[in-house]
């Protein structure tokens, strides 16, 4: 079924429920009310064994589900071991340096630079390192059965888009001296940035 439609969702009874693309249905329906509410509350037959997995690329954080269902739960972020000085960092996007040259990418100067040590080093052995990184939850939650996880492009795996492509991107959206495309710029936030 789809989260879409209220009508079918009540009409079921599932012990494991994987709402993907959460974030593309509607919150609420006035006649149904809340959408993960009701997703809940037709898992409730199976106790401790029913299972609720809420995936989606988030949208506008003011009208986002996931978003609203990952601040419930302990925030898990992505750990990986600096390739400078070994000390256990999240990245993140404010800590990726480049060089652009007349208003363009410099190729080979797309560097993460360590908020521990102020090393930098590249995406080159990436696949290594990721395999040595582990989740760190963020947050206490008032329910410990509720783990959520936010895991932003530039932690993808060998063969998809490398940090040199995700900043062409960024830039594409933020070109050098000129205004923002709002929309690509929203494009990059919800499916690179997962905010």
């Amino acid at each position: 079924g789809s989260a879409t439609n209220h009508n079918l969702l009540r009409q079921r009874d599932p012990k494991v429920v994987i709402a993907d693309d959460i974030d593309a249905s509607k919150d609420a329906s006035k006649d149904a009310g809340s959408t993960m509410a009701l997703i809940e509350e037709r898992t409730n037959s199976y106790g401790n064994q029913k299972k609720v997995l809420v995936i989606s690329t988030p949208q506008l954080k003011i009208n986002s589900i996931v978003y609203k269902e990952y601040l419930l739960g302990d925030q898990n972020v992505w750990m990986v071991p600096c390739q400078c000085c070994g000390s256990m960092i999240e990245l993140k996007w404010e800590n990726f340096i480049w060089e652009i040259s007349d208003g363009n990418l410099m190729p080979g100067s797309v560097f993460y630079k360590c908020q521990e040590c102020d090393g930098i080093f590249d995406d080159s052995n990436k696949y290594e390192w990721l395999m040595q990184g582990h989740f760190v939850p963020k947050a206490i939650t008032t329910d410990p059965d509720t783990i959520t996880f936010h895991l932003p492009g530039w932690y993808n795996a060998a063969g998809m888009d490398d940090w040199e492509k995700l900043v062409r991107k960024y830039l594409k959206a933020n070109p050098p001296g000129q205004p923002m495309d709002r929309s690509l710029m929203q494009v990059f936030t919800n499916l690179t940035m997962g905010q």
